[in-house]
């Protein structure tokens, strides 16, 4: 693998792992673009969600079939779930079977990924594969006993194809094995080199692969729209993505501008964000106690509520959210939904003059070096509000934070950079071919520093390294901090991790291996 700069973002990570993989099949040119829009972890997020329960499935036999339980997502090698509870309805009768499930994009997967082979697939009961080909072929496992399978793509690809812009793959659960991978004995002997190497080319890959999402959310909501729904969900956490990506569909972006821009019956702008935010949400409340020393909530909650009785009129009441759907899930008080609703309104209000997506790119496009133009980004969606009763409030009438928190810190602001901004912006460049405004967000994206650490991330990392870091005795070890020294190898690691360690702990056939050896 020959060391390049390049000056854009590379699309060669998956045509230089895909040379060494000897078990995918080669698609037609109709899967590969399927199979670049509609990644098969989609469809394994759907089903693991039950989305596929309670419908009528029809097998390639005949028989058909529903979905009792999806199962459980098997985190090791083998089939997709474990465990699925499937019934199977014939002119004798039914039967509830209990049995593994495996997902697939196309009906020849199976053989081409050698299930027909591995006594690991014996107990399949189901195959559900998205794509129904013109010939359907059998499929056996190793005992040569013939499988079920369903093809979901007539009563299902709609689903699928909008549930995949909602959809984070990274949400869904990860294997955590305690054994290093094979690529850490290698590095040991090769050094570090060509590790940095792949990552660069994954960690490109991976905006290249978001920003194919976020083109098609531009081509049907337009520039600006794509980045407000893009920082809401980032805005949202783990928790509270997909609510906050359907707030940003009740609330549209233009209509929040407008209202903002005219400050409906406040002169605050924020004000009138915060409370078009919160009454379209379900979050404002009815009834409130506070403390009795602290006169401030009962303020804010006044302003909000005579704002929205006037605003309201432009929503109709099938915009409003579940109250119900914001709880249930534990967060830090700093992190509550609340909080984020509050500092997306100050976001909002600082690009009423000239709007979002003009914003944003004239940022990218004003910076001069990587250092300067990252701080100018970090610094575009930091929001520390003094004043603001949400800086010392984490809800409603409860009691004061031991000290103001900024609305959208630092490292909240990394994270809306590289989950939205970045591969929306990529969109944008791409779709109009201006390669001067990808270049310069290029810079921008290789200067960027690491987002805090996640499981995943600490898995990658000692899976890949092991033990062999500075802070082990060794001194013959590497320093991780250098080689993982920015957002760009970063999100190198969690794309190596999606695309082989998160099915694949044992390493077998192992596309990267070969990259890093000498």
């Amino acid at each position: 693998m020959a060391r390049e700069t390049p000056a854009r973002f590379s699309d060669a990570y998956p045509h230089t792992v895909r040379r060494t993989f000897l078990v995918r099949e080669a698609p037609t040119a109709r899967e590969t673009g399927q199979r670049r829009n509609l990644p098969e972890k989609i469809v394994s997020c759907l089903w693991y969600e039950g989305r596929f329960s309670g419908h009528e499935l029809v097998c390639d036999d005949g028989t058909k079939a529903e979905v009792v339980s999806p199962g459980w997502w098997n985190l090791e090698g083998g089939p997709d779930f474990h465990d699925a509870q499937i019934r199977f309805v014939t002119p004798g009768g039914s039967r509830l079977v209990t049995g593994d499930v495996e997902i697939h994009l196309t009906a020849g997967d199976w053989r081409a990924h050698g299930h027909h082979t591995d006594p690991r697939y014996d107990n399949v009961a189901l195959i559900a594969t998205l794509y129904e080909p013109r010939r359907v072929p059998a499929a056996k496992n190793s005992k040569g006993d013939r499988l079920r399978q369903v093809f979901l793509e007539k009563q299902f690809l709609d689903l699928v194809r909008r549930e995949a812009r909602r959809i984070d793959p990274d949400d869904y659960p990860y294997s955590r094995p305690d054994n290093v991978g094979h690529c850490c004995l290698t590095l040991a002997q090769s050094g570090t080199e060509r590790i940095k190497q792949v990552l660069d080319l994954a960690g490109d890959w991976r905006m290249v692969a978001k920003s194919e999402s976020f083109a098609e959310m531009i081509a049907g909501d337009g520039l600006d729209q794509t980045y407000y729904a893009g920082i809401m969900r980032a805005l949202g956490y783990k928790s509270f993505k997909r609510e906050f990506g359907e707030l940003a569909s009740r609330a549209p972006y233009a209509l929040l501008r407008e209202l903002g821009r005219s400050a409906g019956v406040a002169a605050d702008p924020v004000l009138t964000i915060q409370s078009i935010l919160f009454g379209v949400a379900g979050l404002t409340p009815k009834r409130l106690k506070t403390e009795k020393d602290d006169i401030q909530p009962a303020r804010h909650v006044r302003e909000i509520r005579s704002s929205w009785r006037q605003l309201k009129k432009y929503f109709s009441d099938a915009d409003s959210m579940d109250r119900a759907a914001w709880s249930g899930r534990a967060v830090r008080p700093a992190n509550t939904p609340a909080r984020r609703i509050a500092g997306a309104a100050h976001l909002l209000a600082r690009f009423g003059d000239v709007g979002i997506s003009q914003k944003i790119i004239e940022t990218v496009r004003s910076s001069t070096n990587k250092r300067g133009g990252t701080k100018a980004l970090q610094d575009l969606f930091t929001v520390d509000a003094p004043g603001d009763y949400w800086t010392s409030h984490s809800k409603w009438g409860g009691a004061r934070l031991g000290r103001p928190l900024k609305l959208i810190g630092k490292s909240r602001a990394l994270a809306i950079i590289v989950n939205a901004v970045v591969p929306a912006t990529l969109a944008h460049a791409r779709r109009s071919k201006d390669r001067e405004l990808e270049t310069k967000l290029f810079e921008l994206y290789s200067g960027l520093p690491r987002l805090p650490a996640n499981s995943v991330t600490r898995l990658m990392t000692h899976r890949i390294f092991g033990m062999q870091t500075k802070s082990s005795e060794d001194p013959a070890a590497c320093d991780t901090r250098k080689v993982l020294c920015n957002a760009r190898r970063e999100q190198g690691l969690i794309q190596l991790f999606n695309d082989w360690c998160s099915q694949n702990p044992t390493c077998a056939n192992c596309a990267v291996l070969p990259l890093l050896s000498n």
